[in-house]
């Protein structure tokens, strides 16, 4: 269970957030989480950034596409990995492209050089659309797992969502994974935590 303030992990039986102190309202004895789904991505969030960033957007395609696959595990009707390739090609085809244009350039060609530009925000913009489909499309999937097959209270804000797309999924997935770690040292727990 996480925290609903801080999204932080929850000991077996907590009161309170060991991270913020809110209180921790009990969950119902039918919503209790079990572990069964599988383990989601547990590289650190901004690990995914950096790399993203040192990568030049390479390893962001490749995030992309990790992630697709594992929702695919969760939800079998996503459409997440289609999603991913599809910007992987569009990528690759923007590369080509502009491989071609600046070998024309290089031949005499410079007419083609202007353009360039042009070309860029296309195919940055279509990659923006995939993305965006892509990742409501994953925090769909995911609310629907972690809030009825893994009921875990997962909460997911729109906008958050759209604007960091994996990054703020791979918030998440940390903390998932984290608490599915914990799950067989939460029956050891001794009771008479401190009330907040």
């Amino acid at each position: 269970m996480f925290c609903s303030q801080c999204s932080t992990v929850l000991p077996a039986g907590a009161k309170c957030c060991p991270a913020c102190g809110a209180a921790v309202s009990a969950a119902p004895a039918a919503a209790q989480p079990t572990s069964g789904g599988p383990m989601p991505p547990s590289l650190h969030w901004a690990v995914v950034l950096a790399l993203s960033i040192v990568t030049f957007g390479l390893f962001w395609l490749f995030w992309n596409y990790h992630v697709a696959r594992f929702v695919k595990k969760i939800d079998s009707e996503s459409k997440a990995v289609n999603q991913a390739l599809g910007i992987v090609a569009v990528v690759a085809l923007q590369v080509g492209i502009r491989v071609i244009l600046v070998v024309l350039a290089f031949m005499g060609n410079s007419d083609f050089a202007e353009h360039v530009g042009d070309l860029d925000r296309v195919f940055d913009a279509v990659i923006a659309l995939i993305d965006i489909f892509m990742v409501i499309g994953i925090r769909k999937s995911l609310l629907e797992h972690y809030n009825r097959v893994e009921p875990i209270g997962l909460k997911l804000n729109e906008v958050m969502t759209i604007v960091f797309g994996v990054v703020y999924f791979q918030f998440h997935f940390s903390n998932i994974a984290a608490w599915k770690k914990s799950l067989p040292q939460a029956a050891s727990l001794q009771a008479g935590e401190p009330a907040c």
